[in-house]
């Protein structure tokens, strides 16, 4: 999607106005406002999954090491 302004691309729906030419974006080019709480949600979703992923990751890694030192 373009803005109708500038005919940039729009990066992000959320913002009301063009990040390139602050031109208000028309509503039917914005996200609703339950999209934006779903996309933020998801997001909050996929950074838990990647922390626990972290977490499994670094006990993994410990204890290989502890492994090693044992042999």
């Amino acid at each position: 999607m373009n803005c109708p302004c500038c005919q940039r691309l729009i990066y992000s729906r959320q913002p009301r106005r063009c990040g390139f030419c602050r031109a208000e974006l028309p509503s039917e080019l914005l996200l609703e406002p339950h999209e934006v709480d779903d996309l933020k949600n998801e997001i909050r979703d996929i950074e838990k999954r990647s922390a626990i992923d972290l977490e499994k990751e670094a006990a993994w890694e410990a204890e290989l090491k502890s492994r090693r030192r044992r042999d």
